[in-house]
C-alpha cells in the first residue's frame, strides 16, 4: 500500500536540517551556554517527538508528516460493483442505504492513500454531510438533484466525475455502467491540480484506546446487521488479530489485492430515515443521536450515539467513548426497526 507520502513535500522535519544544508559555510563554533551534548539531547527529544506521532482517524503511529487532507470517496456497494477497490485503505468507512434496499460507502481516507478507488457513485445530502464532520474533499461520480444543490450552492469541495468522465475518471470495461466508473491516484491528483484544490490540512484527532487498556462490554464474535430484510452484512471476529472480517454472503475483499478487510472498530447506529420520493431518496437524520452499539477487541458495548462537530461518535454518561487503534466501519441503520430488530450477535 502506498501512502500519502508520496505526493506531499516533507521540509526539514528534523531539528537544524534546513540549516546544515544552507549554512554549512557559515557554521561556527557552538554558544558558550550550549554545548553539542547538549544540541543532540536536543535532536534526540526531537526525534522522539516525532516518532510519537499517529493518524488522527486511526491512532496507529505515523511513518511521516500527519497534515494530510481528509477524502471523502463514495464508493458503489451493489453486488455488480464487488468487490469493491481501495476499502483497505480506508481509515473509516460509512455504510448507509440510498435508494430501496442498497447501500453505499462513504470511505474517508487520511494516513494512507489508495492506489485505485471505485465503484465511485453519485452523492447525497447525508454524504456530504459525514464528509463535512471531517472538512474532507469528495470524490463523486454524478448526484441527485438535492446534493448538487447542497455541493454547488456550499462550502464543501468535491471532485465530480461527471467533468471527467472518461478522462481522470475510467470506465472499466469488465463491468456494466453505472458500476465501473474508477480514479486511480495519479488521475485524481492530475484532477486536484485542476481543480485547485489543498491536500494540506491540521485533521483533529479521534480518541483511541491504550494498547492494554481494558474493553468492557459482552462477548461479540458474530454479528449480524439486516437492511429492512433485503440485504444483510456479517462481521466475525478474528481473536488473533484482534479485528473483524466482512462478509456480504462472500467475504469483503480488496479488488486490487485479495487481501481481506480488517476492521478494528464496529460502530452501529440507529437514526431516522425517510423516504422522499418515488425514487426511494431518502432524508437521514444525522443530528438527533439515539441508540447505538460499538464492538471492538471482541466485546460490545450498548450506548449511544452523538453528532459532535459532524462527526458521529459514540456516547456513554456523557462521556465519549474511545475507539480502538485501526480501521472503523459506522453502519447506520433505519430508526425502524432499529438494533433491537436489525442486529443479531
Amino acid at each position: 500500500m502506498k501512502k500519502w507520502l508520496g505526493f506531499l513535500v516533507i521540509v526539514c522535519i528534523l531539528l537544524g536540517g534546513c540549516n546544515d544544508r544552507n549554512h554549512s559555510s557559515e557554521q561556527t563554533a557552538p554558544d558558550e551556554h550550549e554545548s553539542p551534548s547538549d544540541d543532540n539531547e536536543q535532536s534526540g527529544e526531537k526525534d522522539k517527538v516525532e516518532e510519537a506521532k499517529t493518524y488522527p482517524l486511526t491512532g496507529l503511529e505515523a511513518e511521516g508528516d500527519v497534515n494530510q487532507r481528509v477524502i471523502a470517496a463514495v464508493i458503489n456497494n451493489s453486488p455488480a460493483a464487488r468487490p469493491q477497490s481501495g476499502l483497505l485503505e480506508a481509515d473509516m468507512v460509512y455504510e448507509v442505504l440510498a435508494e430501496f434496499e442498497v447501500t453505499r460507502f462513504v470511505a474517508l481516507y487520511q494516513s494512507q492513500q489508495p492506489e485505485r478507488i471505485g465503484p465511485i457513485r453519485s452523492a447525497r445530502p447525508y454524504f456530504v454531510d459525514l464528509a463535512d464532520g471531517y472538512e474532507a474533499l469528495m470524490v463523486i461520480h454524478g448526484w441527485s438533484p438535492a446534493a448538487e444543490t447542497v455541493l454547488t450552492t456550499g462550502t464543501t469541495e468535491y471532485l465530480n466525475g461527471i467533468s471527467y468522465d472518461g478522462t481522470l475518471f475510467e470506465r472499466y470495461a469488465g463491468r456494466k455502467a453505472p458500476h465501473n466508473s474508477y480514479l486511480n491516484w495519479q488521475q485524481f491528483l492530475e484532477g486536484v491540480e485542476l481543480e485547485q484544490l489543498s491536500l494540506e490540512a491540521e485533521v483533529e484527532p479521534l480518541t483511541f484506546l491504550e494498547d492494554n487498556e481494558t474493553v468492557e462490554g459482552i462477548e461479540a464474535q458474530d454479528i449480524t446487521i439486516n437492511y429492512l430484510n433485503l440485504y444483510d452484512v456479517h462481521y466475525r471476529y478474528d481473536e488473533s488479530q484482534a479485528s473483524y472480517t466482512r462478509h456480504n454472503n462472500q467475504q469483503t475483499v480488496d479488488y486490487e489485492t485479495g487481501e481481506a478487510i480488517e476492521v478494528s472498530n464496529l460502530f452501529i447506529i440507529e437514526a431516522e430515515h425517510e423516504i422522499l420520493d418515488q425514487a426511494g431518496r431518502r432524508a437521514v437524520d444525522l443530528e438527533s443521536g439515539g441508540k447505538a452499539l460499538l464492538i471492538h477487541r471482541g466485546k460490545m458495548q450498548e450506548l449511544e450515539w452523538v453528532n459532535e462537530g459532524g462527526r458521529i461518535l459514540p456516547i456513554k454518561n456523557g462521556e465519549i467513548i474511545p475507539f480502538a487503534k485501526g480501521q472503523t466501519w459506522i453502519n447506520i441503520i433505519p430508526h425502524s426497526p432499529g438494533i433491537s430488530g436489525s442486529v443479531a450477535y
